[in-house]
């Protein structure tokens, strides 16, 4: 038993250090938000799109109303094999800086990453500088465009990863996955800022075009399910190290919808963790694995505990330090964006988090991936 207490008590406080780690990198990040009076460089927006007919019209209204000129804006939407309206929606926008490109290849052709290949396939027809991905079912305010190129020129970096939000519909499931994505949000700009990037997010993600394809852009991480923004992000981290940033802004966050369903929220994070396996920096696996065994402890403490006095301190250990710790980072995080009616419903939240690291964890390396309807390995 006391090797057992050791090893618990050393996973637990390597846990609430690292959420402390990710807490000063946040804090200490610094905001900007001042937009270039002398915007020069040319920007290719990449959109996927499968079956985004509900969304995808806004998405294009809000990138053409953008306060950036003109000239210098290109669109692109690759549409992967809709069978909705949406390419017929994209048409429907007739301006000579908007591209539909529609997928040729077989829609049952074996390929594992489809996001991938229709990122890849808008990049290679791009003639802006810099590309920045989205999703069709974003929404963006005014500035977000401008506010990004401009961090971008005042800076030396190759990949700028900037803020995703959810806007949720109210119930508390919604609002569990609105706080927990704050929290991934805090872990991207805390990790950065300590140049040791381990994750970002597609949904608003800009990388200079010529860096994509001096790392011979998707090659070697194409047979990965997910994994087109934190994997291409690791890549281009490894050729250009410190070139890296995130973008800590209001102005430059874009905002989306979480899961309306638990299927579809474990799809969602299931397709997220089947990555995890594929980091080329073995440390970040390794933090991986240290936060589910700390999870998978307070469960199993939390079984044994009519079993041994022991049992019962460690848990209450491990959840004071989880709590503490978490609502440290959570709670800045949320005041940041103004979000700190959310934390109404963190104790209950917890409990959710515990749950669901647990059971996608393991769903995430061993079960058959999907998206948009599609097995994608």
């Amino acid at each position: 038993m006391i090797i057992y207490s050791v090893i618990i008590s050393l996973i637990t406080i390597f846990y609430g250090v690292l959420m402390l780690w990710y807490w000063y990198g946040w804090r200490k990040a610094k905001e900007q938000s001042s937009i270039s009076e002398n915007i020069t460089t040319s920007v290719t927006i990449v959109i996927a799109a499968r079956n985004e007919e509900e969304h995808i019209s806004k998405c294009i209204e809000d990138i053409i109303n953008q306060q950036f000129p003109t000239n210098l804006l290109e669109i692109i939407v690759v549409d992967d094999h809709s069978t909705d309206g949406t390419p017929e929606i994209v048409k429907g926008f007739v301006r000579e800086n908007l591209k539909l490109i529609q997928l040729k290849d077989p829609e049952n052709s074996i390929f594992p990453a489809y996001k991938k290949k229709a990122v890849e396939t808008a990049i290679d027809n791009a003639s802006g500088k810099l590309i920045i991905t989205t999703d069709a079912d974003c929404r963006m305010e005014p500035l977000w465009l401008a506010s990004i190129v401009s961090y971008y020129q005042s800076n030396s970096y190759k990949v700028i990863a900037a803020p995703v939000v959810f806007r949720e519909r109210n119930n508390l499931f919604e609002q569990f996955q609105a706080l927990d994505f704050l929290g991934l949000m805090g872990i991207t700009c805390g990790s950065i800022f300590h140049q040791f990037p381990v994750m970002c997010n597609g949904a608003n993600l800009a990388y200079e075009k010529q860096a994509f394809f001096d790392v011979n852009g998707f090659e070697g991480i194409d047979d990965v399910a997910s994994g087109d923004d934190m994997l291409l992000m690791h890549k281009l981290f490894k050729k250009y190290p410190h070139s890296v940033g995130f973008f800590k802004s209001n102005t430059a966050t874009v905002y989306t919808f979480p899961q309306e369903s638990v299927a579809g929220f474990f799809r969602q994070r299931s397709r997220w963790t089947s990555k995890s396996t594929h980091y080329s920096d073995k440390r970040i696996t390794a933090i991986l694995v240290i936060a589910y065994l700390f999870n998978l402890s307070l469960l199993i403490n939390f079984i044994a505990w009519p079993f041994g006095e022991l049992f019962i301190k460690l848990l209450l250990a491990q959840l004071i330090i989880k709590f503490i710790t978490e609502y440290i980072l959570l709670s800045s995080v949320a005041s940041f964006f103004k979000r700190k009616d959310l934390l109404s419903v963190f104790l209950p939240a917890q409990l959710m988090h515990i749950c669901y690291v647990l059971v996608i964890g393991i769903a995430g390396i061993t079960t058959k991936q999907q998206w948009k309807g599609r097995d994608i390995q």
